[in-house]
Formats: C-alpha cells, sequence, structure tokens
C-alpha cells in the first residue's frame, strides 16, 4: 500500500500536477499529502494515480493514532474556579 506522499515523491512534478487537477494550490497539496487526503478529494486521488494510492491507504491516514490520552493537569487557578454568572 502506497501513501500519497510516497506516490508524489516517485516522480518530479507529480503534486504539481495532482494539486492542478483538484483545482488546489501547491502549498495545499503537500498539506493533504502530509495529514490525509480529505474525503471529497479521495476518489479524485484513487483515479488519478491510477489506483497506486489506494482508497484503503488513504482512510488508514486519516484515522488518528490509538495514543491513550493523558488528562491537562488543573493548575491551582483554575482547579477550583466556580462560574459567577
Amino acid at each position: 500500500m502506497k501513501s500519497l506522499r510516497d506516490w508524489t515523491n516517485e516522480v518530479r512534478g507529480r503534486s504539481a500536477a495532482l494539486a492542478a487537477h483538484l483545482g488546489v494550490s501547491p502549498a495545499r497539496m503537500t498539506q493533504i499529502a502530509d495529514a490525509g487526503v480529505p474525503v471529497k478529494f479521495m476518489l479524485q486521488v484513487h483515479g488519478f494515480t491510477g489506483g497506486a494510492v489506494t482508497l484503503e491507504s488513504m482512510i488508514r491516514n486519516r484515522i488518528p493514532s490509538r495514543q491513550p490520552r493523558t488528562p491537562k493537569p488543573q493548575t491551582p487557578a483554575t482547579a477550583g474556579e466556580a462560574s459567577h454568572a
């Protein structure tokens, strides 16, 4: 399974060509390749890449990692504050 970032890095100009196809700026294309393909672009990306970037890989890259969250520590100033309405 190839990521969009991998696919764009294989051949010079791919990212710019895909950005033009999607109607987004090159900077936005970089964000998409790094952060994940928005759902509204997934079918277009899949078709443009000839299936090299699969829908599965795009969906997998959009799912946040399953790392346990640690609660933010409260500061003494905010821990005991009550709402004054």
